[in-house]
């Protein structure tokens, strides 16, 4: 049996993948026995994540150009079941909720913690989501003020990250 600790990362557009590619590197040099795949872009990959599900052509803006990856949906559900069978340590989520939330609530249901960087703000305008999601995310990062005292109300437990 391994002592690597698996991390499954879920970042769906480009800010995120940027961002949680960072957060990556940081964390494989701090500790080496952490192992990371999941669904990210260019940048997640160059950071030593193995990628499951390029998302360099995930990112959208509007309705219709959402509608239009609705094959996401196919790629979501495979990675349920992909969590369910392979139980990572952990998983960590950047901004995407429409994607990343029933992840979020699919670790929740099998008892892998979850964390989300780049929580949504778009949340903070509709409160039973942000009940949702502090209900599912085990720890919160937050990057800004606003963000953070929206999800700390909602009783997330939750961490001001700037």
């Amino acid at each position: 049996m391994s002592d690597r600790k698996r991390v499954f990362v879920s970042a769906g557009e480009y800010s995120g993948n940027v961002y949680v590619a960072s957060v990556i590197r940081d964390l494989a040099n701090r500790y080496p026995q952490l192992q990371f795949e999941g669904i990210g872009g260019t940048e997640l990959a160059q950071s030593g994540v193995k990628i499951l599900h390029n998302s360099d052509q995930w990112g959208s803006i509007g309705v219709i150009e959402a509608l239009k990856r609705w094959k996401l949906l196919l790629v979501n559900r495979g990675i349920c079941t992909y969590l369910e069978q392979t139980r990572p340590d952990l998983l960590l989520l950047a901004d995407y909720p429409g994607f990343n939330m029933p992840l979020a609530r699919k670790a929740k249901s099998l008892g892998i913690p979850s964390v989300y960087l780049f929580p949504p703000r778009k949340f903070a305008r509709d409160s039973t989501r942000v009940q949702d999601a502090a209900k599912n995310i085990t720890r919160v990062a937050a990057e800004f003020e606003p963000t953070f005292k929206t999800y700390q109300e909602a009783g997330a437990r939750v961490d001001f990250v700037g």
